[in-house]
């Protein structure tokens, strides 16, 4: 499952939870940092690479988002693995990963985007599914969406420490 670190993206783990059973499938969350700000003018145009000390912060950050994910999937009986990989293309990383761990499927939110957006921004999820060597999961949340497991628990865990 790839993550970008929004609620839209989180709501694909509540369709994977309710197609699969957590004692038999092991979910690997990932997370694509790309290497350099990329503007979209008429496509990804890299930049030169920020400070080193910038890449190791964002992927840290990435790499405790994930795991924060993890533990709470881990709590609720799921066997979770994470991995952040620093990428120009996460679509072409997710596909890559998917096959160099042979996963039985790939779980994606959708954004919906229009013909424009999609023309000038390119859509991940739709790079995916017709690069996909397995089947894949592509979900379409409301812009309003969120994972309702990450979410309970998140509300536990509030309430707890209150």
């Amino acid at each position: 499952m790839p993550l970008d670190g929004s609620p839209v993206a989180e709501s694909v783990i509540d369709q994977v939870a309710g197609l699969c059973r957590s004692d038999s499938a092991e979910l690997r969350l990932v997370r694509i940092v790309p290497p350099a700000e990329v503007f979209p003018i008429g496509g990804p145009m890299p930049l030169p690479s920020p400070h080193p000390n910038l890449m190791e912060a964002r992927t840290a950050t990435a790499k405790t988002y994930l795991e924060r994910i993890a533990a709470r999937l881990r709590e609720a009986g799921w066997r979770v693995e994470c991995e952040v990989v620093v990428a120009l293309s996460a679509a072409a990383e997710v596909l890559r990963l998917a096959e160099e761990y042979r996963c039985d499927r790939i779980a994606i939110a959708t954004r919906g985007q229009d013909g424009v957006q999609r023309m000038l921004l390119g859509s991940v999820a739709d790079k995916v599914i017709r690069g996909a060597t397995m089947p894949v999961l592509a979900v379409n949340p409301s812009p309003d969406a969120f994972s309702l497991m990450l979410g309970a628990e998140a509300e536990a865990e509030t309430a707890v420490s209150a």
